[in-house]
C-alpha cells in the first residue's frame, strides 16, 4: 500500500508540473495575443529629419525608444529597468579604439624624432658617416646583378681551350632554341584561351536567344491565374482577399495622427493637387491633418505626431480566415506553379 501511495504522489507531482508548464505557455500566448503593443512617434522635417519613437509592451515591462538626430541615431531597449540593448555603448567602444590607435601613432613618431635628435647631437662626423653609409648602399643597389658574372665568363673563356669553347657555344645555342620554343608554346596557349573565350561568348548568346524564344513562365502563370479568376465559381475570390488586405492595413495604421505641413513645389498646379488630396484624406479619416500650400516658394517642412497600439490577434484571425478558404489555396497553387 505504501508503494502505491508513493507512486500516486509522484504521478500527482508530475501532473502538477505539466499543468503548471502548460498554464504558463497558455498565459504567454494570451499575453502576446491580447496585450497591445503601444507606440508613440513625433518629429519634424525640413532640411534635416528629426524623429523620436517610444514603444512599450505589457505595462512597460518591455520598453524603449529610438531617436534620430543630426549627429547620430540612438536606440535603447529595456526589460523592466535593465538595459538590454544600447547603441551608445558601441559608439563609446569605437571612440576608445580610435584613441588607442592615435596614441600608437604618436609613440612611433616620438621614437623617430628621438633617433634624428640623437644623430644631430653626435655632431657633423656622425652625420657624414651616416650619409657615406647611405651612398655606399645606393651604389651597391645601382650595380646590375649580371655585372660580375659577365666578367667572370670572359676571364674563363680566355683560359679555356678551343674545344671547350665550341661546347660552350653549342650549349648557348641550345639554350636560345629552348627559349624560342617556350615563347612559341606561350603564344599557342594564348591563342587557345582566345578561342575558348570566343566559344563561351557564342554559347552565352545562344542561351539568351533561346530564353527569348521560349515563353516567359511568369506570363504563363499570370494567364492561368486570370483564367481561374474569370471562372463563374471564383468571382468573389479577389474581393474576399482585398477585403482582408484592407483590414490588415487599417490594423497597421495609427489610431491618432497630427500633421502640420507647408508644401510648395515648382509647379503651382502640383501644389494645388496635393492640397486637394490632403483635404480628401482629412474628410475621410477625420485625422488632424493641416496642410498649407505655398504657391510662391519651393518648401516642404512641418511636424507630425503619431500614436497607436497593435493587437496580434487581429492579423492572425485574418490570416487564418484567408488560409482556410479552398479557392484561395487553389489560387496560391496556380500562382506558385
Amino acid at each position: 500500500m505504501k508503494v502505491l501511495k508513493f507512486i500516486g504522489l509522484v504521478l500527482l507531482w508530475i501532473l502538477k508540473i505539466i499543468g503548471f508548464i502548460l498554464g504558463l505557455i497558455l498565459l504567454i500566448i494570451l499575453l502576446l495575443l491580447f496585450v497591445p503593443f503601444r507606440y508613440k512617434a513625433e518629429g519634424s522635417f525640413d532640411e534635416s529629419v528629426m524623429v523620436k519613437v517610444r514603444f512599450s509592451w505589457l505595462l512597460y515591462f518591455i520598453n524603449g525608444y529610438y531617436e534620430k538626430g543630426e549627429k547620430e541615431d540612438v536606440t535603447l531597449v529595456r526589460i523592466w529597468f535593465i538595459k538590454v540593448y544600447d547603441s551608445r555603448k558601441k559608439s563609446v567602444k569605437e571612440e576608445k579604439k580610435a584613441r588607442k590607435e592615435r596614441e600608437k601613432v604618436e609613440k612611433e613618431r616620438r621614437k623617430v624624432k628621438g633617433k634624428h635628435e640623437a644623430i644631430i647631437d653626435k655632431g657633423p662626423i656622425a652625420k657624414k658617416s651616416v650619409q657615406e653609409e647611405i651612398k655606399e648602399s645606393d651604389k651597391v643597389l645601382e650595380k646590375p646583378a649580371e655585372y660580375k658574372s659577365t666578367n667572370e665568363s670572359k676571364e674563363v673563356k680566355v683560359n679555356i681551350e678551343p674545344s671547350m669553347a665550341r661546347e660552350i657555344e653549342l650549349e648557348e645555342s641550345q639554350e636560345e632554341s629552348l627559349a624560342e620554343d617556350i615563347e612559341v608554346t606561350k603564344d599557342k596557349k594564348e591563342d587557345k584561351k582566345k578561342v575558348e573565350k570566343k566559344k563561351e561568348k557564342k554559347e552565352k548568346k545562344e542561351k539568351k536567344e533561346k530564353k527569348k524564344k521560349e515563353a516567359n513562365p511568369g506570363l504563363i502563370k499570370l494567364k492561368r491565374v486570370w483564367a481561374f479568376l474569370n471562372e463563374p465559381e471564383n468571382e468573389g475570390v479577389l474581393r474576399f482577399v482585398t477585403k482582408y488586405i484592407v483590414k490588415t492595413l487599417k490594423w497597421i495604421l495609427p489610431k491618432e495622427l497630427w500633421l502640420n505641413m507647408e508644401v510648395g513645389l515648382e509647379d503651382p498646379a502640383l501644389t494645388g493637387y496635393i492640397a486637394g488630396i490632403t483635404a480628401i484624406l482629412y474628410a475621410k479619416t477625420r485625422r488632424h491633418i493641416h496642410v498649407v500650400p505655398n504657391f510662391t516658394d519651393q518648401v516642404i517642412c512641418g511636424s507630425f505626431k503619431v500614436k497607436g497600439r497593435l493587437f496580434l490577434y487581429q492579423p492572425l484571425y485574418y490570416i487564418i480566415r484567408v488560409i482556410l478558404s479552398k479557392r484561395v489555396r487553389e489560387l496560391y497553387k496556380l500562382a506558385k506553379g
